[in-house]
């Protein structure tokens, strides 16, 4: 019953892309996909990637999926957060979110609703002030915006170096050469 489903959820997906979000499926194992979202223009993750996992349970519909962030995400809120694991979430949060599940949810809603996260303005009546991030997004907007960015270039620096090791890993195979500036000259 779960494959099933989960199949008529991605062909449903296939007709309807989400704009902004990128969703790749795990053809090895249908009960797992990936997905990446775009950082929205006009928000401070614009410019941002942001990498995720999402499994479904063997008992799917009748459990929720599980998604997990696959790097680290500066956010502001507890509110509504689907992301195990997630910073910013306390465990209490994430078993109330669990128990709002019901079996009419699909993957494209969830991924939706987590895409709305990134839409800072949406948020401006939060009361619930639990974590740092979610104070200071109340507090002080300018320098959250900025620990977002900066946040953001941590993250496309871990993979602007993966991919410089990969590169002086291949083209070591031809050169004999010794030399990091080499191939930071090359790289960039």
């Amino acid at each position: 019953m779960a494959l099933k489903r989960i199949q008529k959820e991605k062909t449903e997906y296939l007709k309807n892309q989400i704009e902004g979000v990128t969703v790749q499926f795990d053809e090895k194992n249908p009960f797992q996909l990936y997905f990446t979202i775009q950082g929205p223009i006009g928000t401070p993750y614009y410019g941002g990637q942001f990498n995720y996992k999402l499994k479904f349970p063997a008992d799917y519909p009748f459990k929720p999926m599980q998604i997990t962030s696959l790097q680290n995400v500066y956010h502001y809120s507890n509110y509504n957060c689907i992301i195990e694991g997630c910073n910013c979430c306390s465990p209490q949060h994430l078993k109330l979110r669990k128990e709002e599940w019901s079996p009419t949810l699909t993957f494209f809603s969830q991924i939706k609703s987590l895409q709305q996260c990134f839409y800072t303005e949406q948020f401006t009546q939060l009361e619930d002030l639990q974590s740092d991030q979610t104070r200071l997004y109340k507090l002080n907007r300018q320098q959250f915006n900025f620990n977002v960015r900066n946040t953001i270039a941590g993250e496309k620096a871990k993979e602007y170096l993966k991919q410089f090791i990969v590169f002086e890993k291949y083209i070591k195979q031809f050169l004999s050469i010794n030399s990091h500036q080499v191939f930071i000259d090359l790289f960039f």
